[in-house]
Parts: structure tokens; sequence; C-alpha cells
């Protein structure tokens, strides 16, 4: 068979193949091709079946089907360029999904949607619908889409996973970007400028435990390098301890005084005499032991830790933690990787379950 046909005013059709005339279902080898076809007049079906309208777009496909034996094998080469859905349309049979964001995922920066579309059946079976397993093959494909986005995202990029897109670690207690996760935003941001109408939202989040412990140890070094006439390093890291120091030890000491009191202080050294005496006794009886438990800067690290417990860190410090995370994320991919501004947000942030590594959260939303 040879046919050749126009779709509309500028839509063409071509059909080309053999099939058993008196048998179908024995043998059928069918090509079909439409080009250029105004989708909008496909509105009756989008309505029905998507629950919206189509304001414009033009269809061309590829259509290869084979039946042997009853036994169906079909490939759809589906393109679709600048595509525009219209209003809603209220039907009982349309899914419920998030159209907008699909389209957005799969239309490149030329406005282009490619897909190939395989599906395979038996005409003998009772439940054949060919209608029924079109429509099956274009509703999984929507619902992976919508339901794993960065999936969809991270099949652009050649070694990209889908977890490595949804998420950017952080250690605990900072918001720097490091160079690992620096080098997974570069390969996203490559994947956004695929896909024009997505916006990313960045979610800072932290974790109560590991980042308030970092941020106590930070805050409290902070405190005691000003104590000691010291310059911070910075607003998280003031460098490490010396505990070996004279000066160290008697800065701990009054700290410790005016948080606990002269008494406490004292209470503290009267427990390490009594450590001490028994580390002399001890060495005594076992010199091995003695060398293991040797510890000549023993009292200014215990004053820090018991500072440490009682260091004060709130929860409003904590998120601004994680909000510091977020902009952190934006800033590098708006600054270093050219993502517009306008494609880029910040989620309020939120906490994380104690067992939890310390992440931003990234979701993929459309430009509005």
């Amino acid at each position: 068979m040879k046919l050749d046909g126009r779709v509309d005013d500028y839509g063409t059709a071509k059909v080309d193949g053999e099939l058993n005339t008196s048998d179908p279902k024995a043998f059928t080898n069918i090509g079909v091709i439409f080009r250029n076809v105004e989708m909008s007049r496909l509105t009756p079906y989008s309505g029905k079946f998507a629950g919206r309208r189509i304001d414009s777009g033009k269809l061309s496909v590829d259509l290869k089907y084979k039946i042997d034996n009853a036994a169906l094998a079909g490939e759809n080469q589906i393109v679709v360029e600048r595509l525009k859905l219209g209003e809603k349309v209220e039907s009982p049979d349309a899914v419920n999904l998030p159209l907008d964001l699909a389209v957005a995922l799969l239309e490149d920066s030329n406005g282009v949607i490619d897909l190939g579309l395989p599906v395979r059946g038996n005409l003998d079976s009772p439940e054949f619908s060919y209608g029924a397993l079109i429509g099956k093959a274009i509703l999984n494909l929507l619902t992976k889409i919508v339901t794993s986005p960065f999936r969809a995202l991270a099949a652009l990029i050649p070694g990209a996973g889908e977890e490595s897109f949804k998420k950017v670690d952080f250690e605990p207690g900072s918001a720097e970007v490091i160079p690992p996760e620096k080098e997974k935003l570069a390969r996203l941001a490559t994947a956004l400028q695929k896909r024009p109408q997505l916006k990313l939202s960045v979610e800072g989040r932290y974790n109560p435990e590991t980042d308030r412990a970092v941020l106590r140890t930070a805050g409290l070094r902070r405190a005691l390098a000003t104590r000691l006439g010291q310059e911070p390093q910075s607003d998280t890291d003031s460098g490490p301890v010396d505990y070996s120091s004279p000066e160290t030890e008697k800065a701990l000491e009054v700290m410790f005084s005016e948080r606990f009191g002269a008494d406490a202080l004292k209470t503290l050294k009267a427990e390490l005499k009594a450590i001490e005496k028994v580390r002399k006794e001890e060495a005594v009886k076992n010199k091995a032991v003695a060398e293991k438990a040797e510890d000549p800067i023993l009292p200014a690290k215990l004053l820090f830790r018991r500072l440490e417990e009682v260091q004060p860190v709130d929860d409003a410090a904590l998120a601004r933690l994680a909000d510091s995370r977020a902009s952190a994320v934006i800033a590098d991919l708006r600054e270093r990787l050219a993502i517009p501004a306008e494609r880029l947000g910040a989620k309020p942030s939120t906490a994380l379950e104690k067992d939890e590594p310390v992440t931003a959260e990234l979701a993929l939303e459309i430009m509005r």
C-alpha cells in the first residue's frame, strides 16, 4: 500500500508498506509519516485525555508498525515544536499530572520535544486496544518524568545521576559549597541550559545535632580567641586551640568562672587533682598505662569541653546557616555558572532528622 495526503492547509501524511489483506493480523509491515500537523486541531483529544486545550504547536510523527501472527511491535517517533498548552478542560478521563512541568522537562532550547515511544501488544488478547496501548505508553512516560524530574534532567548529561542532581552536600556547620558539589552544580547548570523553561528552587536545611555541635565549638573558639586578643580567621573557623599555652588555660579558667562561678572552678580543679593522683598511682603500678594516660594539657581540654557543652546555639542560628547554604548554591549557579537570577529561587529552610546528612534540597519548577 502507498498513500499520500494533506492534513489541513500545511500538513502532510504518507503511508507506505505491505500487509496480508486477507489476514492483517498474520502479517503487516507499515510506516506512517505525518509532517507539520497543527496541534490546535487535536484539542478534542487533549481535552479528553489530558484535560487541557492546545493553543498552538506543530506535530510530526514517524510510525513503524509490524504485526507477525498477532504480535504487534510498534515504534513511534514523535516530534512536537513550540507546544503551548491552553486552559483546562473538565474531563473524567483526564490524567492528573502537572503537564506544564512535563513539557518544560521535555522541551529543548529550540522549543522541540523529540520522543521515541515503543509499544508492544497482542491483537488476539481480549483486552487489546490500540488506543489504550498508546495512551498507557504516553501516560507512563509522563508519570516517570513528573515524578522523577531530575532523572529526566540527568539523562541530558552523560554520567550524571538522578540522585546527584537532587541535593547538594555540605560539611556540618558550614555553608561553603565544596569542590565535588561545585562539579555537580556545573553538570546541573549544563542541563538547565538545555531546558530554558525550568526554574530551580533551593531549600537550605540543617541538622539540629551535627550542625549545632560544630557551631558550639566554633563559637567557643571565637570567644576564646577574642579573650586572648587574637583575630579569628573567619566567622566559622578561628583555628585550633593551643591547650598547652598557659595563657589559654588561664583564659579558659576565667571564662569558666564567669559561666559557672568561682566555686565550680574550685570543684573542677579538685576533680583534676583527683585524676592526677590516680594517674600517679597507676604509674607506680603499670608504666605502660601511665605512658598511655599521660596528658599534661588535660586541664585546658577539660575546661574547654565543659564550656562547649553549654555554648549557646539557638534555632535561629541554625536557620541562618541553612539559609546561607541555599544562598551559596544560588550564588554559585548565578555567578560562576551564568544561570539567570530569575531561574533561581530559595524556599524557607527546614530541619533534617538527626541521623540525616547535611544537604540543601533542590526542586524543579516551571518558569511563570
